[in-house]
């Protein structure tokens, strides 16, 4: 399969990184409504507004997931929770990487790993059948990273880079 892969990969470098980007943003951004709709037992479970299988992006597909959410209730109100607590993990990171310019080595390292490591998982799980259950093994991560966005040390922010060590070697 691979050898019959990567010919097609290399003869179409522009649209292969295209859909690795939109798969890696569909499975940050992405709520998991299907498997939670079959959970329920609701309505919203259906395959056919599902995902990146279902097609390219469009304003038609978008209405659809949204008529075929809005039959329960229940879904509904769950899939906006996850939407805002995805938005809400998403902005501490944002946070934490704008604070980590100005901040302590320390504090870059504890903002920069886990966002890389995570973002290098995403774009490994990317591709044509991505599925948001994908993200799970990140979520660790990106809370570890939006919880230093939030609720930075202060201590470890604006600081330059050796201040910390000639402090410690100061006071033995």
């Amino acid at each position: 399969m691979v050898r019959l892969a990567m010919p097609v990969l290399a003869a179409n470098p522009l649209t292969t990184c295209a859909m690795t980007l939109e798969s890696t943003a569909y499975l940050a951004l992405s709520p998991m409504r299907a498997r939670l709709a079959v959970f329920l037992g609701t309505a919203g479970s259906g395959t056919r507004w599902s995902g990146l299988s279902a097609g390219a992006p469009s304003i038609r597909r978008v209405f659809g997931v949204f008529r075929e959410i809005s039959k329960s209730p229940l879904l509904t109100t769950l899939v906006i929770f996850q939407m805002l607590a995805l938005v809400f993990v998403w902005i501490g990171i944002a946070r934490a990487m704008l604070r980590s310019l100005r901040a302590s080595v320390a504090y870059r390292l504890w903002t920069l790993y886990p966002v890389t490591v995570a973002v290098v998982l995403l774009v490994m799980a990317a591709g044509g059948e991505a599925d948001a259950r994908f993200r799970l093994p990140v979520i660790p991560l990106l809370a570890v990273a939006a919880s230093l966005g939030y609720f930075p040390r202060s201590n470890m922010t604006n600081r330059s880079p050796g201040e910390g060590i000639a402090e410690g070697a100061r006071s033995r």
